[in-house]
C-alpha cells in the first residue's frame, strides 16, 4: 500500500485524469458499444448477417478494414464469430456499414459531435473520437477542465448506449484507485494500442501496395494477351487483303483515270456554278433593292408595284431554272465525288490497317519500357514476367517480318482491282435511283409531317376547348391586337403564368375568325425550314422557342432561321406567336435586344401591366372548380357548393385564394390546387405559405451542398440573403467573410472562398431564385414564399437557428407558419414549430410587426385578431402575453419624437401618441370578447392589466380610450359570454366610476344607439359617448342572443324599481331596430312573458306588426297562439310589404317568409275577404315562388287586370295558369302587356341577369299566346313597338322569324336589328324570297339611318343582296342613301357603294376624307388617298393637323386610331405657324383648372408627339408663340415639355422666376436642376415662400381602363426639391426667420413640410414660438411633442398656443381626441401658466370646448368655478361627460340637482340633453328629494310641455314616455296611487 501511495504521489493531477479517462474508455465505453451492437445484431444471428452476400461485399470493399479484422469476422468456422472478439473500432465500423446503418451525426464520424446532438450515431462517434484522441496522445495528460467536460460527455454516451447499469459503473470508475500495478498496466496497454495502431496502419499501407502491384501485373498480362490476339487477327486480315488487292489492282488504275477526268469536269462545273451563283446573287440584290423601294412607296404607286411584282415573278422563274441547273450539276458532281470516295476509302482502309499495326508495336515498346521500370522496383516478384516479355519480343520480331511480306503482296495485288470497274458503274446507277426515291420520299414525308403537326395542334386546341377552363384576360386582348398589328407576338413570364395556354388561345381565336389560316405548333425552331411554306397563310406557334428550363439558343444555327421568319412575317402571309420563359430569355437577352424580329412590343405576364386582376383570378378559379370539382359559384354569397349544396370553399377561402400570390404563377397553382386532393384540403393556406415542393427544392440544394461545393455556396448565399433583410449587395466586400461564416454554421466546414465564387453563384441563382432590385448589383429572393422556405430550411438544421430567424419573420409567415410544439400538421402542410423557450424573442418580433402596423396606418385590429386566432396564442396565450407586454413597455420607453414626427403624414398620430401597451390591450380585449373560445382566465388577465393602467396613467386620452373599450366590451359580453365575464366587466366599470343607468323610458335609437351598438353622432360634441352604460342595452344584447343566465343577472339589478317589460319591448320591437335580416327568436319573448306574468305583454299589437315586417315567423306563431284576437289579413299585408320592396325574398330569406305565408293565408276567410290588393302586391314583385301563385290562383281567374299585371311583370307561371283556366280574358291586352316594360317601383333598378330572365319569361308568354290563340286577331305592330321601346329585342327577333314580315313595321325591325344587336334579323331577311316582298328602298334607308359600324359585315351583305335583287337600280335611289351615309358617317357603306355602284353615283371624296380624319378612321382616309388622286383632293395639311389635335383632345385615351393620328402628325413639317401653335396648345390643354398632376400613358404619348412636332417646326414659331406654349405647359403641369423648351430655347425671354416658383411648388427636380445656373439672378426668398405657402397638389389623377381614379398626393417630391434647392443656394443670404414666419401664417401646412422645416432649418434662426402656435393651430400632435422635447420651454409664450389648441376643438374637421392630446402635451409642460389663465371654467362651457372643461376637471384644476352654475351650463349645452363628472365627484349639497332637472326637462333640444337628464335622475338622492314640491312643479308645467311636444310634431314622443314613467313613480311616492294613473288618455292632464 505504501508503494502504491508513493506511486500515486508521483503522478500529477493531469496524468491521473488521463489514466482515469483512459480506463473509462477502455473498460466501460467499449463495453457499452458492444452491448448496443449485440442489441442491434443479436449474437445468435450475427454469423448469418455477416454471411449475407451484400454485407460481405460491402465489408470486403472497405479500404480501411484490415485483413486481420476480416479474419476475425470470417474465421474458418463461421459459427463461432462473437462480438467479444471485436475491438471498439471494428464494432463502430460494422454499425456504420451493416444494415440497419447508423446515421452519421451532423459533424461526421471523424469529428466530435455537437453537445446537443444525442443521437446514437453521435454517441458512437464520441466513443470513437475519444479513443483515437487517447491512443494518439503523446503527453498522456488531461487538464481538470477537459477531464470534467470529456467525462460528462462520454458518461452520457455510455448511459444512452449501455443503460443505467453501465452509467453506475462509469460513475464508480471516476473514483478508482490508481495503484502502481494498474497504472503500469494502463500505460502498457496504451503503448501497445498505440504500437498496434501504427503497425496496423503500416500493414494496411503495405497491403494497398501489394494489391496495386497485383493489379498492375494483371493489366500487363491482359495487354500482352490482347496484343497476341491482335497480331494473329492482323496476320489473317493481311492475307485476306493481299488476295483482294491482287484482284483490284486493275480496277484501281481505271478508277484513277476516271478520277482525273471527273476532277477536270468538276473544275469546269465549278466555274459554271460560280457564274450562276453570281447571277443569282445579283438577282437577289435586285429583289432586295426593289423590296426596300416598295416599302417606302405610298399607296398611289400600286400600279408600279404590280409591274415590279411581274418582274419579280419573271426573275423568280429564272432563278427557279437556275436552281434546276444547279441541282443537275450538283447531281453530276455528287456522282463523281462518290466514285472517288469509294476508291479512296478502299485504299485508305489498307493503309490504316498497316499504320494501326505499326502504332500498336510502338505502343508496346513504350509499355515494355514502363514494365522494365516496375520490374526493377519489385524485384523477385516480377522476375517471371521478364521471361514472358522476352518471349513476346521474339514473337513480335517474327510478326514484323510477316507484315513486311504482306506489304509487298499488297502492292502486287493492286492490278487486280481493275475488274471492279463494272461493279462501280453499277453502284453509281443504283445510287442515282436511290437519290430519286429519297427525294420523292422526302417531299412526301414533309407533307405528312406538316399534316401530322397540324393534326397535333388541332388536337391540343380542341383539348383546351373541351376542358373549358380558359378566361379572357387583358393579356389575350392586347396579344390579339399586337399580333394583328405586327404579325409577330412574343409572350414571356415566370413559370406557371399561363404562357402556353394564352398562346394557344390566341391561336385558336385568330384561326376561328379567319378560316383561311392554318395553325401549326412547331416542336423545335429547326423545323421551320422543312415544314413552313412562305406562300401559305399560316399562324405558327413556337412554344418555349429556346428551351423550357435551360437555354438551348445557338447563335450560328438560330439567327439564320430567325432572319427567315422575319422575312416571312414581312411578306404578310405568316404570323408567328413565340413564348419563352423569362429565366431563359435573360440567358439569351442579346438576340431579343438586337434581332429585328423582336423589335415590337411584347407581353410580359409577370409585369404589372399584365398581372391578373381580381376578376380574372376569380374567373380562373370558377372555371377550374366547375370543370374539375363540379362546383358552382354562388355569386351573391361568394362561395362554392357541390351538387348536393355542400359548401366546398367559403367566402374567406375564396377571397384568400384570389388575393394570394403563389410562387409558381396563379394559373398553375390553381391547376395543382383543384387536381391534388392534399392541396385542396389545405384550402387558401396552399396559396399563402410555402408548399412541400418548394421546401423540398430548397432542402435539396442544402443536401447536395454536403457533396458538391457549388450547391454549398448556393445554399449559404440564400440563407445569408434571407437573414440580411432579403438583400445582397455584390459591391459589399464583407460578403465573402459572411458567407464563409454561414457555410461553417451550416456544414461545419471552412472553405477557401473568393469574391468571384459569390458573383458566379448569384448569377446562376438569378431568375430561378433571385432578382435584381437596383443597379445590377443588389439582389433579393424574388418571392416571399421562397424567402419563407429558405428560413424554414435553415431552421431545420439546428434548434439554435430558430432564435436567429425569429427576428426575420414576416407577419404572414408568423400567422400561417408558426405553430406550437404540440401542433399536429396536416398532410402536405409545412409549418415551423417553436417551443416555449423561444416565446420571448418571438414576442419582441411580434411587437415590431405591431409597431409597423401603427406606423403604416394599417388597421391594428386586423393584426391583433389574426394573432388571437393563431394556434400558438390559443394554446399558450397566457405564457406569451407577459413577454408581449414586457416588449411593449420597452417600446413605449423609446425616444421616438423625431421618428414619429417624420411619419406623421403616413401614420395615425393618435395611435402613435397613445402607449402601445395600452392600445394593444384594448384591442385584445375587444378581440377576446368577439371570440367564443376565450377563457375567463385570459379575459380576466386583460382586465387586470387595463385596471393597472387606469390606476397609474395620468394621460387624459389613454383613460378615455380604455373606458370606451370597457363599455363596448360590456355590451358585447352580454350577448356571447357567461355571467362571470359580465360580472367581472361590470365590477371594473363600477370601480372606474362609470355609471350604469337603470332608466327604461328613453328610446335608445333616439340617443345614438342601434341594435348593433353605439354609432357616431356628428351633430353633437360627443362623437362616441363613453360616459355611462345603459343597462337596457345590455339587456337587449342578452335578449337578442337569449343568454338566459346573463338576462337573469342583469334584471336582478332592478332591485329598487320595477323593470317595465312593455317599455323595453316597445323600444326593441320596431322595424328600424330589429331590421328585416334579423334571426331573433321567440324564445326570449316567451321567457320575458313567463318571467313577468304580472305585466300584460302578449296583448301588445306592435310586436305582431314588427314580427310580420321582420319575418319573425316563430314569433308570429307564438303570438297568434297566445293572443285573444289575431288579424291575419293585416299581418299578411305587413309580411308582403305591400308598398315596400320590389323583390320577393330569395333562397334562405324566403324559407321563413314561405312558412309565415303558409301560416297566415289559411287563417283568412277567402269567401268573406277580397284578396285582390294582396294579389296585386305579389304580382308587382319579382322572384315569386310558384307555390305562392298556386295559393292565390283562385283570386286571379277571369280577371283581366290580374292577367295584364302578370304578363307585364313577366310571371309566366301564373299567366299560363290564368289563360289556361279562365274563360273571360282580353288576350290582346295580355300580349301588349307582355311586350311592355316591367313596372318600376321607386328607385329600384334591375340587374343584367334579372333583365335577361324577365325577357326570357316574357318571350315564353308571347309564344304561349301565339300557340293557344289565332294571331290574326292581334295588333302586331303595336306589340312590336312596345317590345322595341322596352328593349326586348329577343321578342322582336321571334316576331320576324315566325310572322309574315310584310305585316310588321319594317323600320322598327331594322332598328331592333342594329340598335339591339340582333343582326340575325338582317341575315334572316336576306333570303331571296323575303327580299322580293320587301320595300328595298325602305330597307336601305333604314339600314343607313340606324347604321352601326360594329355590324358592318352583315349590313354590307344585306345591301349587296338588295342591290343584286333589284332589277331597276334607279328605284333604289342610291344618291339619297349616299347623302344619308355622309350624315351618319357610314364609312364602310360608302366604300361599298363606290366600289359597286360607282357608275351610277358621284362621290365627294374630299368630304369623305375630312369625315374620316375627324373620326380617326385612318383606314378610310388611306383608302380615299389610294382611290382618288391626292392632287385633286387638295388636302390642307394644317387643317388636318388641327382636326387631329381636336380629336386627341376629345378622346383623352389611347386607341389604335389615336396611334394612327400620332403617326400621321408626328412628322408634319412646313406648316402654317398659326395652325401649328393652335394644334399644340390644344394638345396640352384640359378642361377647367388643373389642380393635380396628370400622369398616364396617354399623357406620355401626347408629350412625345408635341416634342416631335416642335422639334421639326420650332424654327417657324415666333418668340411670343414659344412663350405662350411654355406658360400653357407650366399651367397644365406638363413639365416634360417645360424642360424640353428650357433646354432647347433657354435663351428665350422666359420668366425664369415664375418657372422656378411653380417647379418648386410642384416638386419638379429636373426643372430645378436645369434652372440651377440661373439661381444667382433669381429671388430665392420668393421661390421658397411660394413653394411652402401655396396650396400643394391635393390629388394625383390617372386613367386606367377608362376609369378615373384618385389617390392621395404625397409631397415627398416637393421635400426632395427643397433639399436639392438648399444644397445649391447660399444659406447666408437667406432670412430664415422671415421665411418661417410667413409659412406659419398659412392656413394649411403639410406634415412633411413642417417636418422638413424643423429638421433642416436652424432653430436659433427661426421664430420657434410661431412654429409651436402653427402646430397647435393645425393640430400637429407629433410636431408639438418634438418642439417641446427639443426646445427650451423658456422660449415659449404659451398663452396663444394653448388658446389655439383648445379653440380648434370647436372646428368640426378636427379630431377631438387628437386635439385633446395637443392640449394635454401643453398642460404637462406648462401646468402653472395654463391654470392661471383659466380660473373659472364657466367661461369655457360652450359648444365643444366642454372637452377642455372636462380635461381640467380630470386634471384636478377647478379654480374658482361655481359647480352649481357649471352643472346647469353643461346640461343646457348637452355636455354629458361634464355632467357625469360633476355628479360623481362633487358633493350634491353644493349642487341644486332637483331644480336643474326640472329646468332641463322644459328646455330639451338635443339628444345629449336627454342623456344629461337621465344622468341626473340616476344620481338623484331619493331620500333628499322634496317629492311634493317636485310633484307640483311638474303639475304646473305639464300642459305647456305637452303642447310644446305637439308643436314639434312628436319630436320628443319617446321622452314623454320616459317622463311619464318617472312622474308615475313620483305620483306613487307622493299620493300612493298606482303606477300609470297620473295621465289620462286624451289631453295629457295630470290627475289630482
Amino acid at each position: 500500500m505504501a508503494s502504491g501511495g508513493t506511486n500515486m504521489s508521483q503522478l500529477s493531477i493531469e496524468e491521473s485524469n488521463f489514466l482515469r479517462f483512459y480506463y473509462l474508455n477502455l473498460k466501460v465505453a467499449s463495453k457499452a458499444v458492444r452491448i448496443y451492437f449485440d442489441f442491434v445484431h443479436p449474437p445468435s444471428g450475427l454469423a448469418g448477417e455477416l454471411g449475407k452476400a451484400s454485407t460481405s461485399v460491402t465489408l470486403n470493399g472497405l479500404r480501411f478494414i484490415t485483413k486481420l479484422q476480416l479474419q476475425t469476422l470470417y474465421p474458418s468456422t463461421g459459427s463461432h464469430v462473437r462480438s467479444e472478439d471485436f475491438d471498439t473500432t471494428l464494432i463502430v465500423c460494422l454499425l456504420r456499414n451493416m444494415t440497419p446503418r447508423e446515421c452519421p451525426p451532423i459533424t461526421g464520424w471523424d469529428n466530435i459531435p455537437q453537445p446537443g446532438d444525442t443521437s446514437t450515431g453521435a454517441d458512437l462517434a464520441r466513443v470513437k473520437w475519444y479513443r483515437n484522441k487517447l491512443a494518439h496522445s503523446e503527453v498522456g495528460k488531461l487538464s481538470p477542465a477537459d477531464f470534467t467536460q470529456y467525462w460528462g460527455d462520454l458518461e452520457g454516451a455510455i448511459e444512452r448506449l449501455g443503460g443505467k447499469t453501465l452509467q453506475k459503473e462509469a460513475q464508480s470508475a471516476q473514483h478508482i484507485v490508481l495503484d502502481k500495478s494498474l497504472t503500469e498496466m494502463l500505460n502498457m496497454v496504451r503503448v501497445c494500442e498505440h504500437t498496434v495502431a501504427e503497425h496496423a496502419e503500416k500493414i494496411s499501407n503495405l497491403q494497398v501496395d501489394i494489391d496495386n502491384q497485383k493489379n498492375i501485373k494483371m493489366e500487363h498480362e491482359n495487354k500482352i494477351k490482347r496484343l497476341h490476339d491482335s497480331l494473329q487477327q492482323g496476320e489473317g486480315e493481311a492475307l485476306k487483303l493481299a488476295y483482294e488487292l491482287s484482284d483490284h489492282k486493275e480496277t484501281i488504275d481505271k478508277c484513277q483515270e476516271e478520277i482525273e477526268a471527273c476532277s477536270k469536269e468538276i473544275e469546269k462545273m465549278g466555274h459554271i456554278m460560280e457564274g450562276i451563283q453570281a447571277n443569282a446573287l445579283d438577282r437577289q440584290n435586285q429583289i432586295e433593292k426593289l423590296t426596300k423601294h416598295l416599302v417606302g412607296l405610298d399607296c398611289k404607286h400600286d400600279k408600279k408595284i404590280k409591274e415590279f411584282d411581274d418582274q419579280i415573278a419573271l426573275q423568280g422563274e429564272d432563278m427557279a431554272k437556275h436552281d434546276v441547273q444547279l441541282a443537275n450539276h450538283d447531281g453530276q458532281m455528287a456522282k463523281h465525288d462518290e466514285q472517288i470516295t469509294i476508291h479512296g476509302e478502299q485504299l485508305a482502309k489498307h493503309d490504316e490497317q498497316i499504320t494501326i499495326h505499326g502504332e500498336q508495336f510502338a505502343k508496346h515498346d513504350g509499355q515494355f519500357a514502363k514494365h522494365d521500370e516496375h520490374i526493377t522496383i519489385h524485384g523477385e516478384q516480377l522476375a517471371k514476367l521478364d521471361g514472358q516479355f522476352a518471349e513476346q519480343g521474339e514473337k513480335i520480331a517474327v510478326y514484323d517480318d510477316q507484315l513486311a511480306n504482306h506489304d509487298e503482296q499488297i502492292m502486287e495485288q493492286g492490278e487486280q482491282m481493275a475488274k471492279h470497274d463494272a461493279q462501280i458503274a453499277t453502284c453509281v446507277k443504283d445510287i442515282d435511283i436511290m437519290k430519286r426515291k429519297q427525294h420523292d420520299t422526302g417531299v412526301a414525308s414533309v407533307g405528312e409531317k406538316q399534316e401530322r403537326l397540324e393534326d397535333d395542334t388541332k388536337a391540343l386546341i380542341e383539348g383546351d376547348l373541351k376542358e373549358d377552363t380558359f378566361v379572357m384576360t387583358k393579356a389575350v386582348k392586347y396579344g390579339l391586337l399586337l399580333l394583328k398589328q405586327n404579325g409577330v407576338l412574343l409572350i414571356t413570364g415566370h413559370a406557371g403564368t399561363g404562357k402556353s395556354r394564352i398562346s394557344r388561345h390566341i391561336l385558336q381565336i385568330v384561326c376561328s375568325e379567319n378560316n383561311s389560316y392554318k395553325y401549326l405548333k412547331l416542336n423545335t425552331l429547326a423545323e421551320w425550314g422543312t415544314i413552313i411554306c412562305r406562300e401559305e397563310h399560316s399562324i405558327i406557334l413556337l412554344d418555349d422557342i429556346f428551351g423550357e428550363t435551360n437555354c438551348i439558343y445557338n447563335r450560328e444555327k438560330d439567327i439564320p432561321i430567325l432572319d427567315k421568319i422575319y422575312a416571312y412575317v414581312c411578306k404578310g402571309n405568316i404570323k408567328v406567336i413565340i413564348t419563352i420563359r423569362d429565366t431563359v430569355k435573360r440567358q439569351c437577352q442579346e438576340v431579343f435586344e438586337k434581332h429585328r424580329l423582336f423589335k415590337f412590343e411584347f407581353i410580359d405576364l409577370s409585369s404589372d401591366n399584365y398581372t391578373l386582376d381580381y376578376f380574372e383570378k376569380k374567373g380562373i378559379l370558377v372555371k377550374y372548380m366547375k370543370t374539375v370539382r363540379q362546383s358552382n359559384y354562388i355569386e351573391k354569397h361568394g362561395f362554392f357548393v357541390n351538387s348536393k349544396g355542400v359548401i366546398m370553399l367559403d367566402w374567406n377561402e375564396v377571397s384568400g385564394i384570389i388575393m394570394g400570390n403563389p410562387v409558381e404563377g396563379f394559373p398553375l397553382a390553381i391547376y395543382q390546387f383543384v387536381h391534388n386532393e392534399t392541396y385542396f384540403q389545405l384550402g387558401c393556406k396552399f396559396f399563402d405559405r410555402p408548399t412541400e415542393a418548394i421546401l423540398d427544392d430548397i432542402n435539396h440544394i442544402r443536401c447536395k451542398g454536403e457533396d458538391e461545393r457549388k450547391f454549398m455556396i448556393w445554399y449559404a448565399i440564400l440563407v445569408y440573403i434571407a437573414i440580411n433583410e432579403n438583400s445582397i449587395n455584390l459591391d459589399d466586400s464583407s460578403n465573402v467573410s459572411e458567407v464563409k461564416k454561414m457555410i461553417d454554421a451550416i456544414y461545419g466546414q471552412t472553405i477557401n472562398l473568393k469574391r468571384y465564387h459569390i458573383l458566379d453563384a448569384v448569377k446562376e441563382l438569378k431568375g430561378s431564385y433571385l432578382v435584381i432590385i437596383k443597379n445590377n448589383q443588389i439582389y433579393k429572393i424574388h418571392h416571399q414564399r421562397l424567402l419563407e422556405s429558405v428560413i424554414l430550411s435553415f431552421a431545420q438544421i439546428d434548434e439554435e437557428n430558430i432564435n436567429k430567424i425569429i427576428p426575420l419573420l414576416s407577419c404572414s409567415f408568423f400567422l400561417n407558419m408558426i405553430k406550437p410544439v404540440s401542433y399536429q400538421e396536416k398532410e402536405g402542410e409545412v409549418v415551423l414549430k417553436i417551443s416555449t423557450y423561444s416565446y420571448e424573442p418571438l414576442a419582441y418580433r411580434l411587437v415590431d410587426i405591431y409597431m409597423a402596423y401603427v406606423s403604416d396606418n394599417k388597421v391594428v385590429y386586423d393584426f391583433v385578431k389574426a394573432l388571437y386566432d393563431t394556434e400558438i396564442f390559443q394554446e399558450d396565450g397566457l405564457l406569451l402575453l407577459p413577454y408581449l407586454l414586457e416588449a411593449f413597455e420597452k417600446e413605449d420607453y423609446k425616444d421616438k419624437y423625431t421618428e414619429n414626427m417624420s411619419k406623421s403624414g403616413r401614420s395615425n398620430q393618435l395611435a402613435v401618441h397613445l402607449k402601445s401597451k395600452q392600445c394593444f390591450l384594448t384591442t385584445l380585449l375587444s378581440t377576446s370578447v368577439d371570440k367564443r373560445e376565450t377563457t375567463f382566465e385570459m379575459f380576466n388577465f386583460i382586465l387586470q392589466e387595463l385596471k393597472q393602467i387606469l390606476k397609474t396613467s395620468n394621460d387624459f386620452c389613454t383613460l378615455d380610450n380604455i373606458k370606451a373599450e370597457l363599455i363596448s366590451s360590456l355590451y358585447d359580453t352580454c350577448s356571447n359570454k357567461d355571467v362571470q365575464f359580465v360580472k367581472a366587466t361590470l365590477d371594473m366599470v363600477e370601480e372606474t366610476k362609470i355609471p350604469v343607468l337603470l332608466d327604461q323610458g328613453i328610446s335608445l335609437s333616439r340617443i345614438g344607439f342601434s341594435s348593433f351598438g353605439l354609432f357616431e353622432d356628428h351633430d353633437t360634441c360627443d362623437r362616441c359617448d363613453t360616459t355611462y352604460i345603459f343597462l337596457t342595452f345590455c339587456i337587449w344584447k342578452a335578449y337578442e342572443a337569449f343568454n338566459e343566465p346573463v338576462l337573469e343577472y342583469l334584471l336582478s339589478k332592478y332591485n329598487e324599481i320595477q323593470f317595465e317589460v312593455c317599455l323595453f319591448l316597445e323600444m326593441i320591437y320596431t322595424k328600424d331596430w330589429i331590421g328585416t335580416e334579423s334571426s331573433l327568436s321567440y324564445k326570449p319573448l316567451e321567457w320575458m312573458v313567463n318571467r313577468f306574468v304580472d305585466q300584460n305583454v302578449v296583448s301588445s299589437d306592435f310586436i305582431i306588426k314588427t314580427a310580420c315586417q321582420c319575418n319573425l315567423w316563430d314569433t308570429v306563431v307564438y303570438l297568434a297562439s297566445s293572443c285573444r284576437t289575431f288579424d291575419a289579413y293585416s299581418s299578411l299585408e305587413l309580411l308582403l310589404d305591400k308598398d315596400g320592396a320590389y323583390r320577393f325574398p330569395e333562397a334562405s330569406d324566403f324559407c321563413r317568409k314561405k312558412d309565415l305565408f303558409n301560416f297566415l293565408l289559411p287563417k283568412i276567410d277567402i269567401a268573406l275577404t277580397d284578396l285582390t290588393p294582396i294579389v296585386i302586391s305579389i304580382l308587382k314583385k319579382t322572384h315569386v315562388p310558384d307555390n305562392v301563385f298556386d295559393a292565390i290562383l283562385p283570386e286571379c281567374l277571369n280577371k283581366t287586370n290580374i292577367l295584364i299585371l302578370a304578363c307585364k311583370n313577366a310571371h309566366f307561371y301564373v299567366a299560363n295558369l290564368i289563360m289556361e283556366k279562365s274563360t273571360i280574358i282580353d288576350i290582346q291586352s295580355a300580349l301588349i302587356a307582355a311586350c311592355m316594360q316591367v313596372e318600376k317601383n321607386g328607385f329600384w333598378r334591375m340587374t343584367r341577369s334579372e333583365k335577361s330572365n324577365v325577357e326570357i319569361n316574357k318571350l315564353k308568354i308571347v309564344k304561349y299566346i301565339f300557340q293557344k290563340f289565332v294571331f290574326e286577331q292581334f295588333d302586331l305592330n303595336h306589340a312590336c313597338q312596345e317590345a322595341y321601346h322596352s328593349g326586348y329585342f329577343n321578342i322582336m327577333s321571334w316576331f320576324v322569324k315566325n310572322i309574315d314580315i310584310t305585316i310588321l313595321d319594317l323600320e322598327i325591325i331594322i332598328e331592333s336589328a342594329l340598335v339591339g344587336g340582333k343582326v340575325e334579323i338582317l341575315e334572316y331577311i336576306m333570303d331571296e324570297h323575303k327580299i322580293v316582298n320587301l320595300d328595298k328602298m325602305g330597307v336601305l334607308k333604314y339600314i343607313t339611318k340606324y347604321y352601326t359600324a360594329r355590324y358592318y359585315v352583315v349590313i354590307l351583305k344585306t345591301v349587296s343582296a338588295i342591290w343584286k335583287s333589284a332589277k331597276c337600280k334607279s328605284e333604289l335611289k342610291m344618291e339619297e342613301i349616299v347623302k344619308m351615309a355622309y350624315e351618319g358617317k357610314c364609312f364602310e357603306l360608302l366604300v361599298w357603294i363606290h366600289r359597286n355602284c360607282k357608275l351610277q353615283i358621284s362621290f365627294n371624296a374630299k368630304r369623305l376624307f375630312r369625315l374620316a380624319c375627324q373620326e380617326c378612321r385612318i383606314d378610310v382616309a388611306k383608302w380615299v388617298i389610294h382611290t382618288f388622286e391626292q392632287i385633286s383632293l387638295k388636302i390642307d395639311e394644317g387643317n388636318l393637323f388641327t382636326i387631329a389635335c381636336d380629336k386627341i383632345y376629345e378622346m383623352q385615351e389611347i386607341t389604335t386610331q389615336i396611334i394612327g393620328i400620332i403617326d400621321r402628325t408626328r412628322d408634319v413639317t412646313l406648316m402654317n405657324p398659326s395652325d401649328l401653335k393652335t394644334g399644340v396648345l390644344k394638345l396640352i390643354s384640359h378642361e377647367g383648372v388643373v389642380t393635380w398632376k396628370k400622369k398616364n400613358d396617354f399623357m406620355d404619348f401626347k408629350m412625345s408627339l408635341v416634342i416631335d412636332i416642335l422639334g421639326n417646326n420650332l424654327i417657324y414659331l415666333s418668340t411670343d408663340d414659344i412663350e405662350e406654349i411654355m406658360y400653357k405647359s407650366l399651367e397644365q403641369k406638363y413639365y416634360d415639355l417645360v424642360n424640353w423648351l428650357l433646354e432647347n430655347k433657354g435663351s428665350s425671354s422666359f420668366d425664369k422666376q415664375k418657372i422656378l416658383n411653380k417647379a418648386l411648388t410642384d416638386g419638379e427636380i429636373k426643372t430645378i436642376k436645369i434652372l440651377k445656373k440661373e439661381f444667382h439672378c433669381l429671388d430665392i426668398h420668393e421661390a421658397i415662400i411660394h413653394a411652402c405657402t401655396l396650396q400643394s397638389i391635393t390629388d394625383c389623377q390617372y386613367i386606367h381602363d377608362k376609369l378615373l381614379m384618385y389617390i392621395p398626393y404625397n409631397d415627398d417630391q416637393k421635400i426632395a426639391c427643397l433639399d436639392l434647392f438648399f444644397k445649391e443656394i447660399n444659406h447666408v443670404s437667406i432670412d430664415i426667420g422671415s421665411i418661417v414666419t410667413k409659412i406659419c401664417k398659412v392656413d394649411d401646412i403639410s406634415d412633411n413640410l413642417m417636418t422638413w422645416i424643423l429638421l433642416n432649418l436652424p432653430h436659433e434662426q427661426m421664430p420657434i414660438n410661431d412654429v409651436l402656435i402653427a402646430c397647435c393651430r393645425l393640430t400637429k400632435l407629433n410636431h408639438v411633442k418634438y418642439v417641446l422635447h427639443t426646445v427650451n420651454n423658456k422660449q415659449f409664450d404659451i398663452t396663444e398656443a394653448f388658446e389655439w389648441a383648445y379653440q380648434m376643438l370647436d372646428d368640426w374637421e378636427v379630431d377631438v381626441q387628437l386635439g385633446l392630446c395637443v392640449v394635454d402635451c401643453l398642460f404637462q409642460n406648462f401646468r402653472d401658466k395654463i391654470c392661471s389663465l383659466f380660473s373659472d371654467l364657466n367661461n369655457l362651457i360652450k359648444s365643444r370646448t366642454c372637452h377642455v372643461v372636462l380635461f381640467f376637471l380630470e386634471k384636478g384644476h377647478c379654480g374658482n368655478t361655481d359647480m352649481k352654475n357649471l352643472l346647469k351650463g353643461a346640461c343646457n349645452n348637452g355636455h354629458v361627460k361634464v355632467v357625469q363628472w360633476i355628479l360623481s365627484h362633487v358633493d350634491h349639497k353644493e349642487l341644486d340637482v332637483q331644480s336643474t332637472l326640472i329646468h332641463t326637462c322644459w328646455n330639451l333640444h338635443t339628444r345629449n340633453q336627454v342623456k344629461s337628464l337621465a344622468l341626473m335622475w340616476h344620481y338623484l338622492d331619493v331620500t333628499s328629494i322634496n317629492w311634493l314640491e317636485l310633484y307640483y312643479q311638474f303639475k304646473a308645467r305639464w300642459r305647456t310641455f305637452f303642447l310644446g311636444m305637439v308643436m314639434h310634431h312628436n319630436k320628443h314622443e319617446d321622452l314623454v314616455k320616459w317622463l311619464s314613467h318617472i312622474l308615475d313613480d313620483i305620483h306613487q311616492r307622493v299620493l300612493g296611487l298606482p303606477v300609470g294613473s297620473m295621465f289620462n288618455s286624451e289631453g295629457g292632464e295630470i290627475n289630482d
